[in-house]
């Protein structure tokens, strides 16, 4: 999914996966649209509520 914050785009990609034991596993990639420079001072939070 494509996101826009601050005036900066990004990238979010969200996989949940089921074990076979009934835990849930979540993994999440982020991928900032822009400059180099623009990556060094990026910063990202995911919480699960």
């Amino acid at each position: 999914m494509m996101q826009s914050c601050f005036g900066h785009h990004f990238m979010l990609v969200l996989e949940k996966q089921e074990k076979y034991d009934g835990h849930q596993q979540f993994f999440a990639i982020v991928q900032l649209i822009g400059s180099r420079k623009q990556a060094e001072n990026f910063a990202y939070s995911v919480d699960k509520r």
